[in-house]
């Protein structure tokens, strides 16, 4: 139908972007860009058309191309979304392997346009050049996006973010994959020694192989009841709680032990003969998103098998294993793959090895932290966690990295490795090569103050800006804001009740009321900036609250004075309204002076928080609308706040909330901290 009314109107750019996207669902991706190069030839000037051409250059791996065409766009639309494109050309600038480039563009375009994508992409960036103080609170972001957006702890237990230890009960749980796993085991013993008993929770069908791993009191395998817990943390956020700097990562190895007869079953059939006996491993999972530019083919690792006086021990599993079926009969050749069946045995078989040569899957990190010689190739740009350059790496002090060159090049660290393989069994010593500079100069950490953190809260996982806003602030520090202000507004508020939210921002208040009205409540989000409007946007999405409706149009006071674009309150002709809650910094005296229909028909309960220099404004307006006026002393800090987090400075005291009733139904008895506004 597309190709038709394509065929109908060549120029019709609904159509090319319709069939666009036919193609790229059809794997099509090169006919994809044909179309879209044409449609640009006759419309040079359409952004969506060039923007879409940069996203597509990317997703071929054409990564320098893309860098110029959102550079181009940038150029040429400064006017036209010049955040979103920023951002775009932060992740390409990354993509290409200028990554030093691509965090300043993400950092400087984040605040303007927080895209999910380019937190995705800034917080591995920042900790491969060496800023761990900031690249480990971005890396957080990994929670809001496939597919660890459905595994987020949903228990309510409030995970740790470096509260003391000693006597409490801490519940790591593992994510991600096998290596990654292994890698960031070696935090575990850091709690333990904090005070902590330490339970861990494995990926699935791994509770024997964790139960191996340093510092854990007890695996709590699949499916278990969890035992009681003071606090939770996943496994690769523990650098971030740990405050971990790129100059302090521990090195003691090794941290894996292997078990005691499958090492001595390997030992006695692969020693004892003399050859130095070389791992290899030459693919990783084909489904790992990196796969295509991690692994390389066992033809590219001819240089290597053809070093003689080697006994290579194929390691490898999977789809890739046919390939050493063409492995000629000239090489020292023992395939061992198939037989480990789980990573009891693969760490046992690896335990005993000269030497492992490998790409960068989980076979290398099970190699470092048992202390084996582990010789890894790097594709181009690297995983963040081997940094930019260097071929060695602080997580593991027995390994030695062969980078590529160029991207997609293995000829050259392929010879490097076959050349460092002879000389290896000649006995010729390495040139001991340093590891990586300790620390790099980190980003000024003003230019951060602006920019999205993510967390587990009380209400669940929030984006939220700490630095800008009180909510913000309080989110950070306590997981949770103005909670007493939330448990009065529920106990006012039916279920089935529909909302208006003024000035939501990031969703702090936003996510808890759509709760309270539930699957039949509805609420009306409006926040002013596009940014934090972005933010709120994801937030409920995370929570998957469908029930909120974010307003587009603004909200003004009178709609004598209002632009076209505007509303009013009234003008938004809502049938009931329970409650009505604004935020002191849009001038809630201006739009509840266009709220007078609906406050005389629906009799809402009314809050208005924030500086109270307006309020009042508010409470004459109100008691002229027959309305019992409050006054709610809501405590900054709580003893029991979500985090367990000792007091911060400045949050002793207690923000003013102004809170209204119809006079017909005032409170029978007062809640604690209001008082009658007299």
């Amino acid at each position: 139908m597309l190709a038709s009314a394509l065929a109908r109107e060549p120029g019709c750019v609904d159509a090319v972007l319709g069939l666009v996207q036919v193609r790229l669902a059809q794997d099509r991706a090169g006919d994809a860009l044909a179309l879209l190069d044409a449609a640009i030839r006759d419309h040079p000037r359409h952004r969506v058309l060039q923007a879409q051409r940069g996203a597509l250059l990317g997703r071929l791996d054409r990564h320098d191309e893309a860098v110029d065409a959102f550079a181009r766009l940038l150029r040429e639309f400064p006017d036209e979304d010049p955040p979103d494109t920023a951002v775009a050309l932060g992740i390409a600038l990354c993509h290409a392997g200028r990554t030093s480039e691509g965090a300043e563009v993400l950092v400087d375009a984040l605040p303007r346009a927080p895209l999910l994508q380019g937190f995705l992409q800034l917080g591995p960036a920042l900790l491969a050049l060496g800023d761990y103080e900031h690249g480990w609170p971005m890396f957080e972001h990994r929670w809001l996006a496939p597919p660890l957006f459905a595994m987020r702890a949903e228990s309510g237990i409030p995970p740790w973010r470096g509260q003391p230890l000693a006597g409490k009960t801490v519940l790591v749980r593992a994510e991600q994959g096998i290596g990654d796993n292994v890698q960031f085991a070696r935090f575990l013993p850091e709690l333990r020694a904090r005070g902590a008993t330490v339970l861990f929770q494995p990926l699935q069908g791994l509770a024997k192989f964790a139960a191996g791993f340093p510092g854990v009191d007890r695996v709590v395998d699949d499916g278990e009841r969890l035992p009681p817990c003071d606090f939770f943390i996943d496994l690769m956020s523990l650098p971030a709680a740990l405050g971990l700097r790129v100059d302090a990562i521990p090195t003691s190895t090794p941290y894996l032990t292997p078990d005691v007869t499958l090492r001595e079953m390997w030992r006695q059939r692969l020693r004892g003969d003399g050859r130095m006996h070389v791992g290899i491993a030459w693919a990783g999972r084909p489904e790992h998103r990196r796969d295509r530019h991690r692994s390389v083919t066992l033809g590219q690792l001819a240089p290597v098998l053809r070093v003689p006086g080697a006994h290579f021990v194929s390691i490898q599993k999977g789809a890739a294993l046919r390939q050493a079926e063409q492995v000629p009969e000239d090489i020292d050749w023992t395939g061992i793959g198939p037989e480990l069946d789980d990573l009891d045995s693969a760490t046992a078989a690896l335990s005993v090895l000269d030497l492992l040569i490998c790409v960068d899957t989980g076979l290398a990190h099970i190699g470092g932290a048992l202390g084996v010689e582990t010789w890894m190739l790097v594709a181009l740009p690297p995983d963040y966690r081997w940094l930019e350059s260097g071929s060695r790496t602080s997580w593991y002090p027995s390994m030695r990295l062969f980078r590529q060159e160029s991207r997609g090049d293995w000829k050259v660290p392929v010879e490097a490795v076959a050349r460092a393989l002879d000389a290896r069994i000649r006995g010729v010593a390495p040139v001991e090569e340093p590891v990586p500079p300790a620390s790099v100069a980190p980003f000024d950490s003003v230019r951060f103050s602006s920019l999205a953190h993510c967390a587990s809260t009380r209400v669940g996982y929030l984006q939220y800006v700490p630095g800008t806003s009180p909510a913000g602030a309080a989110i950070h520090r306590y997981g949770e804001w103005q909670r007493a202000l939330l448990e009065l507004l529920a106990s006012v508020t039916p279920k089935g009740g529909v909302l208006l939210e003024i000035g939501a921002g990031f969703g702090a208040h936003t996510v808890p009321l759509a709760r309270i009205v539930g699957a039949s409540g509805i609420v009306l989000a409006w926040e002013p900036d596009a940014a934090t409007r972005t933010l709120l946007a994801r937030n409920l999405e995370t929570h998957g609250l469908r029930r909120v409706e974010v307003i587009a149009r603004r909200l003004a006071g009178s709609a004598e004075a209002a632009p076209a674009t505007t509303d009013t309150v009234d003008e938004l002709h809502l049938g009931s309204v329970s409650g009505i809650r604004l935020h002191a910094s849009i001038d809630p005296g201006s739009i509840l002076s266009g709220a007078s229909a609906t406050l005389w028909r629906c009799r809402p309960w009314i809050c208005v928080a924030g500086e109270p220099s307006s309020f009042d404004v508010v409470r004459a307006l109100l008691e002229d609308h027959g309305y019992a006026v409050y006054r709610m002393l809501v405590p900054r800090y709580r003893e029991d706040n979500h985090y367990r987090a000792a007091r911060g400075p400045g949050d002793d005291g207690a923000d003013v909330v102004l809170f209204a009733l119809p006079e017909e139904r005032p409170f029978r008895d007062l809640p604690a901290g209001c008082e009658a506004w007299t």
